[in-house]
């Protein structure tokens, strides 16, 4: 127990925990055939919080060394959907007419937005034209922003 409180008198974090604790499951790593060594080394931060911030604020094409290409989930392809710019003004303007109890309130289900835009024949081609992974982030995006709206008003 003293080598234990010696150890970990310049760890703030083991400070906070009770030496029992800490050495009860020193013990039980030790006995399950782990070795507890003072070479063990803790992985050391190796960026600052400066160069995090500064690689998530650069540019996607700034000297970046990963070619990937992140496409949004709403943007997922498929074989009948477009890739780009997904959803038309006049496609919007259906969706959230037809999904408008949808957007304002209650469980947003793939179910319910199929039902509702059933119900007319503009609503069953974008049925047809898009995913129900694509409508369904389509009608939660529009009840973020209805939300926005109320809280800024």
């Amino acid at each position: 127990m003293q080598v234990v409180r010696e150890k970990i008198q310049g760890n703030e974090k083991l400070q906070e925990i009770e030496i029992r604790k800490v050495y009860d499951k020193l013990r039980a790593e030790v006995s399950n055939n782990s070795t507890v060594s003072d070479s063990t080394a803790l992985p050391m931060e190796l960026n600052t919080a400066t160069e995090r911030v500064k690689r998530l604020l650069e540019p996607a094409d700034a000297g970046n060394e990963d070619d990937s290409v992140c496409i949004p989930p709403s943007s997922t392809p498929s074989s009948n959907a477009p890739s780009k710019g997904i959803f038309s003004k006049a496609d919007i303007m259906v969706i959230c007419k037809q999904c408008a109890p949808i957007i304002a309130c209650g469980p947003i289900s793939e179910a319910r937005i199929a039902d509702a835009l059933n119900e007319t024949s503009a609503g069953s081609q974008i049925l047809e034209k898009y995913t129900l992974f694509q409508l369904t982030n389509r009608v939660k995006y529009e009840r973020r922003k209805l939300t926005l709206k109320i809280v800024k008003a």
